[in-house]
């Protein structure tokens, strides 16, 4: 009985959220659905305990949305990396803008992932976290340990390096690393180079090659636009820059 009522006061919520006046910006709605999270997930801990049996049943239905919308995020952006990067080559005119552009793009993907790392592990020193730690509070151990052997083997800067190098696309696209998103831009970066070898070797293929680019972008680009709808949910597509998440009639 506890499980359903904490269940349906936390649909009430939801539903508070898409009701919210289309005037509001979409920041402070997704403030307001964290603040209220915050407050319910509080309340439980606080009234009942985390380890109480009801909350823990009422913490598994309620990550049926948030943990449904993370991995709606997850799916979505290793497409989206790699759809962008090669429609962006695909526009360009001279092969020579693609050395400095690629040069950028790896170096602040490294640099991205230097601050997370740091960020890390200054939160893991001050809080005391620990591998063990991770995996008594139900973490994915395979992964976890995937991602320590992934360290313990790159001990060396040449190492590192050459962990930056993709060896299985489908894999890098699959997120099986933790080093994969910069292994799905390396490889795009060699495919785009391809891409504008064969358009000037080969015209009418290039063409048709240019024009397939074109369309999966664009519709990449829509399904990045129905996850983000769930964003919160909004109506009418007040929010949406383009006239609506799931508009077919504009370019994204």
């Amino acid at each position: 009985m506890f499980t359903l009522f904490a269940s349906l006061l936390f649909c009430l919520l939801c539903f508070a959220l898409t009701r919210l006046p289309a005037t509001v910006p979409l920041s402070r709605k997704v403030l307001a659905g964290l603040l209220l999270g915050g407050l319910f997930g509080l309340g439980l801990q606080l009234g009942w305990g985390a380890d109480d049996a009801g909350v823990q049943q009422t913490l598994e239905w309620v990550n049926i949305v948030g943990g449904g919308y993370v991995s709606l995020l997850k799916v979505v952006m290793m497409p989206l990396v790699f759809t962008s990067i090669l429609s962006a080559i695909n526009k360009l005119e001279q092969a020579q803008s693609l050395g400095k552009i690629s040069a950028v793009l790896i170096g602040s993907m490294l640099t991205l992932v230097m601050i997370a790392g740091v960020v890390g592990m200054s939160i893991t020193h001050l809080s005391g976290l620990t591998a063990t730690g991770l995996l008594s509070h139900g973490s994915d151990a395979a992964a976890l340990q995937q991602s320590m052997s992934t360290i313990d083997s790159a001990q060396t800067l040449p190492a590192l390096l050459l962990s930056l190098v993709p060896t299985n696309f489908a894999a890098d696209m699959a997120g099986s690393r933790g080093l994969s998103v910069i292994g799905v831009v390396i490889f795009t970066v060699l495919a785009g180079v391809a891409l504008l070898q064969m358009k000037a070797e080969h015209p009418e293929a290039g063409a048709r090659a240019a024009v397939a680019i074109d369309t999966l972008q664009l519709w990449v680009m829509k399904m990045v636009r129905v996850v983000i709808a769930l964003t919160p949910l909004w109506r009418d597509g007040a929010d949406c820059p383009s006239g609506g998440p799931l508009s077919a009639e504009r370019d994204p």
